[in-house]
């Protein structure tokens, strides 16, 4: 955090983020974790203290999301990947890295829509266990306190621990800061498939997905 120089300085937020691009059924989601102080640092150059503010309100929540999903969706307009009205364009300029590898914009598009890129599976679903196996899309739940979804876009931020709740923080900061999966949640089956266990069952019933091995690696 940086120090003031001289009074009248702004107040100074602090924050860390984390990147993450999976979701717990190893499809490509990307999104960020990020760990904001409720309040701000003023001061001077000689001395400067943390101050509170209030707890975020659920319309604040409401016009953030909406703010940031109109500039990404802005951004992705001026980039070529939506066009005027908000749909996707097909072919649009890519990164050259999915240029000069295409498998990789096969397995990344593939992983988007929940399908398999490779293999004898190429092109299905999928596999699900539970009883919503058969069913692709997954409905959302409702969404609670100062959470908020529009446009594809999701902001949760009723999440929060007190500083001197060292434990909990730590924690947080653990969950936050995780890797794509653990290994507690993998399983191999006597046919030697790879069964991974859903963080959160889906609504339709799903609670497991199946990969063959290859598949598996394709989604990784």
């Amino acid at each position: 955090m940086d120090t003031f120089q001289g009074k009248g300085q702004h107040p100074r937020p602090g924050a860390i983020s984390f990147t993450q691009l999976a979701g717990s059924a190893l499809n490509l989601n990307p999104h960020l974790h990020i760990l904001f102080c409720d309040g701000v640092f003023a001061g001077d150059s000689e001395t400067f203290r943390f101050r509170n503010l209030e707890a975020i309100t659920d319309k604040e929540v409401e016009k953030l999301l909406i703010d940031i999903s109109g500039k990404v969706l802005k951004l992705l307009k001026k980039l070529g990947y939506l066009n005027h009205e908000g749909e996707m364009v097909n072919h649009p300029l890519s990164d050259c890295l999915f240029q000069d590898h295409e498998s990789l914009a096969m397995a990344t598009s593939s992983s988007i829509i929940g399908r398999i890129a490779f293999g004898p599976n190429a092109g299905k679903q999928v596999t699900r266990i539970g009883s919503g196996f058969g069913y692709y899309e997954e409905i959302p739940l409702a969404k609670g306190h100062r959470c908020f979804s529009v446009n594809g876009f999701s902001l949760h931020a009723n999440t929060a621990t007190n500083t001197l709740a060292r434990d909990r923080l730590r924690k947080l900061v653990e969950y936050i800061s995780r890797g794509p999966l653990s290994n507690e949640r993998l399983e191999i089956t006597k046919s030697g498939q790879v069964k991974l266990k859903l963080k959160t069952a889906y609504s339709d019933g799903t609670s497991h997905l199946l990969f063959t091995p290859g598949e598996f690696i394709e989604k990784l």
